[in-house]
């Protein structure tokens, strides 16, 4: 009678896989993500208009993303301050404080106090009224 043995039986290891000559993917730019094809989107972001920006030669591609992000930065800055933002043409940014919803607190039948905002409203010039999505 042959001896049974209770370990599992001895396995070879997988060979190793040679490594694939794929190269590492190259970072595009934002003038090339422009032209490239994306779903459609009822949203316009910063990028998309760096990238609208870029590709209109005004501003080399590198720098388009941060003159979009300072002129951000300037209104809200503006904002914050208590200043309004009025862009000829375009519309005008005005500080506003507004009260908060209230809350319930069911455990004791409280209505908690509402608290001051700060928010920004956006009026369109006159200029925009024709293509202004409200009306």
């Amino acid at each position: 009678m042959k001896a049974t043995s209770l370990l599992p039986p001895k396995t070879v290891p997988p060979a190793p896989v040679a490594p694939t000559t794929e190269p590492a993917p190259i970072r595009t730019t934002i003038a090339q993500e422009a032209s490239e094809p994306r779903k459609p989107s009822n949203t316009v972001t910063k990028r998309n208009i760096a990238a609208r920006v870029a590709a209109s030669g005004l501003v080399p591609a590198y720098k388009a993303d941060d003159v979009i992000t300072e002129v951000c930065a300037a209104i809200v800055e503006a904002l914050r301050s208590g200043k309004r933002v009025e862009l000829r043409g375009f519309g005008t940014f005005k500080p506003r404080e507004v009260l908060a919803r209230g809350g319930f607190i069911t455990k004791n039948s409280r209505i908690m106090p509402s608290r001051r905002i700060k928010t920004a409203t956006f009026h369109y010039s006159n200029s925009n009224r024709e293509v202004s999505p409200v009306e």
